[in-house]
């Protein structure tokens, strides 16, 4: 069988424990449509039916798939209360306009198929997903899809919305809230089934149903709405223009604050903007002391500056809360609301009435605008999952994880999907077969560049009824401890000093981060040897109160710390320390561009960079107890700023890719009438044949015209030459 390697196992467990029946027949284009390329042989003795033998029944249209009602039904019945605590997920996925004959169901695929509503002749372009998932406890299961010209209706989607959840509630599930975007239609939607920011809820067949709107998105659009203009919150403005600053003046160190901010985060573009991931960082409380610092050392002149930090620092806090995934955390806004931990509530109830307060005004007319959704979802969402809690603990519940009132088991399915053999465009059988795949062999998984965060839900098994147990969610699962960065620790104090090099600091962000960096050195050094002699000549255990610009970012980072003046949970390094880093630096940022295309580049580094070390200051490496400590130190820096000047090698690439890719759309556009290039690049490794290729998506077509992509294919070792070509349509 010619699968993929991480996929070989399970399947053919699958299926030599499955016998040969209609369930069980998988057609090349199922394969091809999940990510299987394909199948040459099955490993086992009995032969599947062919075509003619496969049943016609109408389990697999679009619909409540009415053979997964009947099992679950089964199911439901051996569940715990707990255990039937649901919510309902919805949202749409583009498909191609491709029409196919499906000959087990007889019919043309991706007309329109609205279910209850019926077909028509119109060609499908969206389809409409609905997925249930455990609310107390980890299981999901696709249960209906439509299919739909567009965008779905408000009308049809409240219609069929409530179908399911009838339905759902009838074979004993207890659905408390359905969960969806911030789409058009899906407001619409809410509005007509009378929902609203005082009243996040409906009512179906007498039973309360909540209507959120995913965390995620909301998050995603504040920060659409920040790029556009400033946020305006009691008179105090926060602006993006404070994060562009700052970007354009970390990116010019050497020892950088913030190397995960990109490009990408700061500018970008069309299909970057859908990323949540992007978004999430940008709200991060890792910025927004950046902020805070370069506010500190003067460096950057703003007067919304502070308060750009503050609204990032508010935002990372109410995102940790409304996504919390543990029962304990160190950081005690990522744990749960509970009744053990009613601190959570009440800052949620503070955050309500802070997002109330924004205000986003027109740049011309200087008057409020109304049409800012994610204010209002942000509240709606808000007041409903504290509701939604009261709910929960007057019936006996304990505790919420609010990361289950989210999208991602339904994101990354769509994420499956389309990246899994690199489909980016599927069709209706595709979403069907992948249903199936997932629904009765659970073998899907999203790609590393899915749009959020991996879930780890596991796919309800309908085979067999009574197993329920597999999904019960331990107590001690649950109570894994994320670390800090950095353990506090005890100091000693021994009679022996050391003269650090000279090497003069400057008040500046840069500075800020080689003290913080070697304060993570600290910490290393420590933890791994326990060694009181380096603990003393290495950390700073003096009085004197946290007030040096240089430690700045280290107190904004101790995110513990309230209001003692001393470092509570990070490391203070010594000045000795934090000039030694300085040197290690410079020497390393020397001799990297000499040695970065060798092999064993580490080795070369590390011996390289130990005797330049040892030719400006030899103190460092004398030959005494401690040598094996500060080899060891030196040998985890030159690691460290490695894998960040690749990593921003790799975006400065990708950022010169897409801006030869802009060049030659514009260039060839300029001839045609109309047509606007709308591109990204997406980098494609094929491991079979060893070959690196670069595809170009996304393009705005004209009539009459089109842009393709011819590839040229070379040897393995080389890149292929990606040429676009006008070709008319004929």
């Amino acid at each position: 069988m010619n699968l993929r390697n991480n996929r070989v196992k399970p399947l053919e467990m699958y299926l030599r424990s499955q016998l040969w029946g209609n369930e069980t027949v998988l057609t090349t284009d199922e394969l091809d449509s999940i990510g299987v390329p394909s199948v040459a042989t099955v490993g086992h003795d009995s032969e599947p039916p062919n075509d003619s033998g496969r049943s016609t029944n109408e389990d697999d249209v679009p619909s409540m798939n009415q053979s997964i009602v009947s099992r679950l039904r089964e199911k439901v019945k051996c569940m715990s209360s707990a255990e039937k605590q649901a919510v309902l997920l919805f949202d749409e996925i583009s498909i191609k306009k491709h029409l196919q004959y499906s000959s087990p169901h007889d019919f043309i695929e991706n007309f329109e198929d609205l279910g209850v509503l019926g077909r028509t002749s119109r060609i499908g372009t969206q389809v409409m997903v609905f997925m249930v998932r455990g609310l107390i406890l980890k299981w999901k299961l696709p249960v209906a899809y439509y299919v739909s010209a567009g965008s779905m209706k408000s009308s049809s989607l409240k219609i069929l919305l409530i179908d399911v959840v009838k339905s759902l509630l009838e074979i004993g599930l207890q659905i408390r809230s359905v969960i969806c975007d911030q789409g058009s239609n899906n407001r619409a939607v809410f509005r007509e089934l009378g929902v609203t920011t005082e009243f996040p809820f409906f009512y179906v067949n007498d039973k309360k149903i909540y209507a959120l709107f995913d965390t995620p998105h909301l998050i995603k659009s504040v920060r659409n709405t920040l790029l556009k203009g400033n946020i305006h919150i009691n008179n105090k403005e926060v602006s993006f223009d404070d994060i562009r600053k700052f970007y354009d003046l970390d990116k010019t160190n050497k020892i950088r604050a913030n190397v995960e901010l990109t490009d990408s985060h700061i500018n970008p573009n069309a299909f970057e903007k859908m990323k949540i991931n992007l978004a999430s960082q940008i709200f991060s409380q890792k910025l927004a002391t950046g902020l805070e610092t370069v506010v500190q050392t003067g460096e950057i002149k703003s007067k919304t500056m502070k308060n750009t930090a503050q609204f990032l620092k508010k935002m990372n806090t109410l995102f940790d809360i409304l996504n919390s995934r543990l029962l304990k955390d160190e950081n005690p806004y990522r744990r749960p609301l509970s009744v053990r931990n009613p601190q959570v509530e009440n800052v949620l109830r503070e955050f309500l009435q802070w997002v109330s307060e924004w205000k986003v005004l027109n740049p011309k007319t200087k008057r409020e605008r109304k049409n800012i959704y994610c204010i209002s979802g942000l509240q709606h969402t808000i007041r409903g999952v504290l509701e939604m809690w009261s709910d929960l603990r007057e019936e006996g519940y304990s505790f919420l994880l609010t990361s289950r009132l989210q999208q991602d088991p339904l994101e990354n399915l769509f994420s499956a999907v389309r990246s899994k053999g690199f489909n980016f465009n599927p069709s209706c059988a595709n979403i069907r077969a992948s249903l199936q795949f997932n629904i009765f062999m659970g073998l899907q998984q999203p790609p590393e560049t899915k749009n959020c965060e991996t879930d780890d839900d596991i796919s309800l098994d309908l085979g067999d009824p009574n197993q329920t147990k597999p999904l019960l969610l331990r107590e001690h699962e649950l109570q894994q401890a994320l670390e800090t960065e950095y353990l506090a620790s005890s100091s000693s104090n021994t009679d022996e000093e050391y003269v650090p090099p000279t090497l003069e600091f400057s008040e500046s962000l840069e500075t800020c981060s080689i003290y913080y960096v070697a304060g993570y050195l600290l910490y290393k050094i420590i933890n791994k040897f326990k060694c009181k002699i380096c603990e003393n000549i290495l950390s700073d255990d003096s009085e004197i109160p946290l007030g040096d610009k240089k430690e700045l970012l280290i107190v904004f980072r101790d995110y513990g710390r309230e209001s003692s003046e001393k470092v509570q949970h990070l490391k203070r390094p010594s000045e000795y320390l934090a000039r030694v880093v300085k040197l290690i630096v410079e020497v390393f940022y020397s001799i990297i561009n000499k040695y970065k295309h060798c092999c064993n580049i580490m080795t070369i580094l590390k011996n390289t960079a130990e005797t330049e070390i040892k030719r400006q200051w030899e103190e460092w490496f004398r030959d005494d107890q401690c040598l094996e400590h500060r080899k060891f130190a030196t040998k985890v820096l030159l690691r460290i700023l490695l894998l960040k000047v690749v990593k921003w090698y790799s975006v400065e690439l990708k950022g010169a890719a897409k801006r030869t890719a802009g060049e030659i759309l514009s260039k060839s556009s300029e001839s045609v009438n109309g047509l606007i290039p709308y591109y990204d690049v997406i980098p494609i490794i094929n491991n079979r044949r060893g070959i690196m290729c670069i595809s170009f998506v996304g393009y705005c077509f004209t009539f009459g015209f089109t842009y393709r992509v011819i590839q040229q294919r070379t040897n393995s070792s080389h890149l292929l030459a990606a040429n676009i070509k006008q070709t008319d349509i004929t």
